[in-house]
């Protein structure tokens, strides 16, 4: 059966087409693993939340330890909802003007010191 396929007007280039296709699918599946584990392992909180689905990517157990909560309790919960949750009164209006920057397209992401406020009623 395999000769009548290369024998097929085309297959050559079909095959090496695909052949081309899968390599280009392991080496991104391969950055997208060094990704996740440059985030698993690192030092700092790290959390993504989708611009698409508004709901988070991911996040790692430095940025769950600060937020008094689990990585699944994080993955789960509504992003907005944890953000109005975890910001301090004294923060939320500039935190509010940096995330109405992002929804116009000004910028694509934010960052800077806040108090993080913990289900316990700890700030840190």
């Amino acid at each position: 059966m395999r000769g009548m396929v290369d024998r097929a007007p085309g297959a050559p280039e079909e095959i090496r087409r695909l052949q081309a296709e899968g390599e280009e699918l392991r080496a991104a599946l391969a950055a997208v693993s060094l990704h996740q584990a440059m985030n698993e392992q690192s030092p700092l909180g790290v959390m993504c939340v989708s611009g698409t689905t508004g709901r988070y990517v991911f996040a790692n157990s430095v940025s769950a330890d600060l937020l008094g909560r689990s990585v699944d309790e994080i993955l789960a919960s509504d992003a907005f909802e944890l953000w109005r949750a975890m910001t301090s009164p004294e923060d939320f209006e500039q935190d509010r003007l940096e995330m109405d920057r992002m929804a116009r397209g000004e910028t694509d992401r934010f960052d800077r010191e806040k108090r993080i406020l913990r289900p316990d009623g700890e700030a840190r």
